[in-house]
């Protein structure tokens, strides 16, 4: 079975979109600037591929060319410039991928209302796949909340007695218990996590769908 993988003069598109992360291709045609966001959760990396760009990063600025990248982070604003007369080819990825996913203000910086869907809806479209029934995606988001509590709650009861532990096989210098210990509370966080991914998948699923209703 061969690897897929995605190339940037032909994949114009979301390569991957989960809940952990969002990762596209971009073409930005010459002369464009694109508009200004921000983002609630995400952190958001570009690489040019294609042509020049200048980024505005929260009023800080750089132009760079094929091979190089920069960083949003989180509540930083970001403006894409393209310079001369190339079209531009990115790869962004952002992450975590939450609806909703771009948040845009306006020339006062207040805060306008909320796009859902829009990062994944080419794909939704493309996929024939017809919705799931808006009943189904709620009761969905509720069992996933429930188990995101659940997880969440035992992690916390069991790392108030690892961290004791941990506390005291750190005063006795007994790396193995501490390395036992730090195993135990790392698999609490990882099942907390993984809820937290499936909860989150079933929002995305559920705002982008509920919001064309």
């Amino acid at each position: 079975m061969s690897l897929e993988f995605f190339d940037f003069r032909r994949d114009i598109k979301n390569v991957l979109i989960t809940p952990q992360i969002r990762s596209r291709f971009m073409q930005i045609k010459a002369g464009t600037t694109t508009g200004s966001h921000t983002h609630d959760l995400g952190h958001e990396i570009f690489m040019v591929m294609e042509g020049t760009i200048e980024f505005d990063v929260a009023g800080r600025k750089a132009i760079l060319g094929p091979g190089q990248m920069c960083v949003a982070m989180v509540d930083e604003p970001h403006t894409l410039r393209v310079i001369g007369d190339q079209d531009a080819t990115i790869y962004l990825s952002v992450t975590p991928h939450v609806e909703p996913t771009h948040t845009f203000w306006d020339e006062n910086g207040k805060r306008l209302p909320s796009r859902w869907g829009g990062a994944s809806r080419r794909e939704r479209e493309e996929s024939g796949i017809p919705n799931p029934p808006i009943e189904d995606l709620i009761a969905q988001h509720r069992s996933f909340s429930v188990a995101l509590a659940i997880a969440t709650s035992s992690a916390t009861n069991a790392s108030h007695r690892g961290l004791a532990d941990l506390e005291s096989s750190l005063a006795r210098d007994d790396r193995a218990a501490t390395l036992a210990h730090l195993e135990s509370l790392g698999s609490d966080l990882t099942r907390v996590y993984l809820a937290l991914f499936a909860l989150t998948e079933a929002w995305n699923d559920l705002a982008a769908i509920a919001s064309e209703a």
